[in-house]
């Protein structure tokens, strides 16, 4: 179940509640409830956890989240100057190094100064490959349906399907010869890995992100998740851009619904529900129609707690997104331009002196290009960012 807000508060399986959540006014959780035990969560005025269950957290001066200590063991975290974590110090001495490039992927690992793990990326998201410390392929990721998570790895000269759920996070790898299942994944709400059974086999975890068991944090595009706390190492990169004023909170607090490949808040405040909207999105009609719908309707939801937008829209079930383009980019700005069509007609039958039929204009603003899509400022939500 969620608040008012859309935050997860409530989690309930088999008719027991196994799960609850409380948050503050500015989204940081201040108590869960779970079958571990419970917990509290203690924060400054810039919205950094300071106290979690008895573990405490320091800072660099960027926001950044600088140690951990738990029970007098702790551990450290080093950061580029884009914020890109470079380096952890485990309690135990053990060294975890990143290679990150110029375009802030990560695509190697070092521990103890020794390469153990490398990448080979297909776009800005995407490993196409995993290298082992010498250099060698020893997966490839082959990608269909999603864009958070490949449909397939081939290792070793063996195909092995990933059966993943609405997240994109693997559940289950399976031998596509044989149907024998090779690694099996659960997690928590908040993408706590609780059992896996092959550690290692493949990278992948939660909602597709780059989990790593050494730290146990999961790498989504910019930026590291903690599923532990359910937040960010570090603040989002583009700030306020977002229109979100906690730059630590992971999907709005609703991780049953969203996912973030890119660790970037959408503009507008705005995540993408289960579908990468930030590198364009899904290409198969079957893959994004409810899920694109889904987006709106949270949209829809977000406007109507602020009205001072002043504009009344009615609720979107019935819409066949399907109708309105092949891509949820070409559907939103269809439906986009079709909506602001009927809003000028609107405006010009209440006033029919304001636009004349010599208007050099009038045929522009009854077929919109591009550049005339609507902003949240008309429709009281934001449109799915270009590719």
């Amino acid at each position: 179940t969620y608040d008012l807000a859309g935050r997860l508060i409530e989690v309930i399986k088999n008719g027991t509640s196994i799960a609850t959540y409380t948050y503050d006014g500015n989204g940081n959780r201040l108590s869960a409830s779970t079958s571990s035990g419970s917990v509290t969560g203690i924060y400054d005025e810039q919205d950094r956890l300071l106290d979690y269950g008895g573990t405490t957290y320091t800072y660099t001066a960027n926001g950044e989240l600088q140690s951990k200590t738990d029970s007098g063991q702790t551990t450290t975290y080093e950061y580029d100057a884009l914020g890109n974590l470079l380096s952890v110090s485990l309690p135990d001495g053990t060294s975890i190094e990143y290679v990150v490039d110029g375009r802030n992927r990560r695509i190697g690992k070092r521990v103890n100064g020794v390469v153990v793990q490398g990448f080979l990326y297909q776009n800005r998201l995407n490993p196409a490959a995993e290298l082992d410390g010498s250099g060698n392929v020893v997966a490839r990721f082959v990608y269909g349906t999603r864009t958070n998570i490949p449909d397939y790895i081939v290792k070793n000269g063996t195909t092995y399907r990933i059966i993943s759920d609405h997240l994109g996070s693997p559940r289950l790898v399976v031998d596509a010869s044989t149907g024998t299942v090779e690694q099996r994944l659960d997690y928590d709400e908040f993408g706590n890995v609780v059992l896996d059974t092959n550690p290692g086999f493949q990278p992948f975890a939660f909602a597709g992100g780059l989990y790593d068991r050494d730290t146990k944090l999961t790498r989504f595009g910019v930026r590291d998740y903690d599923a532990e706390t359910g937040r960010w190492t570090a603040k989002d990169p583009i700030r306020f851009a977002a229109n979100d004023t906690n730059l630590y909170g992971y999907v709005l607090n609703d991780p049953v619904n969203f996912v973030d490949p890119m660790g970037l808040q959408q503009p507008g405040g705005r995540v993408g529900p289960i579908i990468d909207i930030g590198v364009g999105g899904l290409t198969g009609l079957a893959a994004f129609g409810g899920q694109l719908k889904a987006k709106v309707l949270i949209d829809y939801r977000n406007w109507k707690q602020d009205p001072f937008k002043g504009h009344s829209y009615p609720e979107f079930d019935g819409i066949d997104w399907d109708t309105y383009g092949d891509t949820p980019q070409e559907a939103w700005e269809n439906w986009a331009r079709e909506k602001l069509r009927e809003k000028q007609k609107e405006k010009s039958q209440d006033d029919p002196n304001e636009d004349s039929e010599d208007d050099p204009e009038q045929d522009e603003r009854e077929d919109p290009t591009d550049e005339d899509l609507p902003d949240d400022a008309e429709l009281g939500f934001c449109p799915i960012p270009a590719s």
